[in-house]
C-alpha cells in the first residue's frame, strides 16, 4: 500500500521536472502573436519569428549587425534578399553585386547611392527610373560643379545657372541658352562676387540698369 503513494510522488515530480524544462525563458517570455514576433525582432532571434515577412526582414537586420553579406541569402522573398544585398553593395561601394540585384526599385537604389556617394556620373545611366536618373545626375553635377552633366538634367539653363552662381564663375553663364537666362546670371553673378564692373557684361539694358541700381543703392 505503501508503494502507490511514492509511485504518485515520482510521477509528480517527474511532470514538474518537464514542465520546467518546456517553460520559455528570456524577455519574449510570456508573450504571444505579433508582440512576440516584435520582441523576437528586437532581439534579432529571427528563426523564432512565425510571420514570413518579420523573419525575412529581421534576417535582413542580423546581416547588418553580423556585416555578413551571406546572411542575407537565408531571406526568402526576393524583394527584402535584394534589399539586404544592396546595402552590401552601397557599404562596399561594389557597383557590379548592383548588376545582380533583380527588383527594380532595390537596383535603381544600389546605383543611384553609390554613384551619388562617390560621385561617379556614369552609374547614373543604369538607373531605370527617368526621375531617380535625373536626381542622380543633378545631384552629382551640383557637388563637383560640373556643368556637363547639366543635359542630362530636366532644366539644362538652371542647372548652369545654379553653377555659376554657387561658384561664382561669371563665364560660365555664357553657356546658357536662353539669352534672358543667360543675363540673368550674369547679374546674378556681378551681385553674389560684389562686382559692380561686371553690369557692363550684361547684354540687356533693363537688367545692366538693375546691376547698377543695386551696387549705387549699397
Amino acid at each position: 500500500m505503501k508503494l502507490v503513494p511514492i509511485i504518485l510522488i515520482a510521477v509528480t515530480l517527474l511532470l514538474t521536472g518537464c514542465l520546467t524544462n518546456s517553460t520559455e525563458t528570456g524577455p519574449c517570455a510570456g508573450l504571444s502573436d505579433s508582440a512576440k514576433d516584435e520582441c523576437f525582432f528586437e532581439e534579432l532571434s529571427c528563426s523564432k519569428i512565425k510571420n514570413d515577412k518579420s523573419r525575412d526582414s529581421c534576417v535582413a537586420e542580423l546581416a547588418k549587425a553580423k556585416d555578413d553579406v551571406t546572411v542575407c541569402d537565408l531571406i526568402v522573398d526576393s524583394a527584402t534578399k535584394d534589399f539586404c544585398t544592396q546595402t552590401f553593395a552601397v557599404k562596399e561601394g561594389n557597383f557590379e553585386v548592383c548588376m545582380g540585384i533583380k527588383t527594380p526599385y532595390w537596383q535603381n537604389n544600389c546605383f543611384n547611392s553609390i554613384a551619388t556617394d562617390t560621385n561617379d556620373d556614369t552609374l547614373c545611366a543604369f538607373i531605370v527610373n527617368d526621375k531617380q536618373r535625373i536626381s542622380c545626375y543633378k545631384e552629382i553635377a551640383f557637388k563637383t560643379n560640373n556643368t556637363d552633366l547639366c543635359v542630362f538634367t530636366e532644366d539644362r539653363d538652371f542647372c548652369v545657372y545654379t553653377i555659376a552662381k554657387n561658384t561664382k564663375d561669371f563665364k560660365l553663364c555664357d553657356k546658357i541658352e536662353s539669352s534672358l537666362n543667360q543675363n540673368a546670371c550674369r547679374l546674378k553673378v556681378a551681385k553674389e562676387r560684389n562686382d559692380k564692373s561686371l553690369c557692363k557684361e550684361i547684354k540687356i539694358a533693363d537688367l545692366v540698369q538693375i546691376c547698377n541700381e543695386h551696387f549705387d543703392s549699397a
